[in-house]
């Protein structure tokens, strides 16, 4: 059920973006590419809030993202972050519980494409990338 007023997170707070392409990964660098973040033509780029969380529990969180079509029908890993990462790049991180509990959205996206891609690489630089073994699928 959706919250009826969607809350921003604080600094403290965590959150995941779950990951469903390998081009957005390099498993053998450990690393999260900036494009994982990059957001849609909406400006909103789908999160999960994990605080406290358990990893079953995180990936348990998974499945409402994955869709019957090609490229949404599995998760391969997630990227966790702290909020602070997400404001200290400009962004707000906004709970909304819509799809999911504990769904929510990086917004305040710059337009410019060229200063999207520099938040984008400082989320990933400041993500912890963690493989779905084995990947979550429908």
């Amino acid at each position: 059920m959706p919250l009826s007023v969607p809350r921003e997170l604080a600094q403290g707070a965590q959150i995941t973006r779950f990951i469903h392409s390998r081009r957005d990964i390099n498993p053998s660098l450990g690393l999260v590419k900036p494009d994982a973040y990059l957001p849609p033509p909406d400006g909103r780029t789908s999160i999960a809030e994990t605080t406290g969380l358990a990893p079953n529990a995180i990936w348990a969180m998974a499945r409402p993202t994955l869709r019957p079509q090609p490229g949404r029908d599995r998760v391969i890993a997630r990227a966790d972050l702290e909020v602070a990462a997400a404001i200290r790049a400009g962004l707000r991180c906004m709970r909304d519980d819509s799809g999911f509990l504990g769904h929510g959205e990086l917004q305040n996206w710059p337009e410019a494409k060229a200063r999207q891609k520099e938040v984008a690489l400082a989320l990933s630089a400041a993500s912890s990338l963690v493989l779905a073994e084995p990947p979550i699928t429908l």
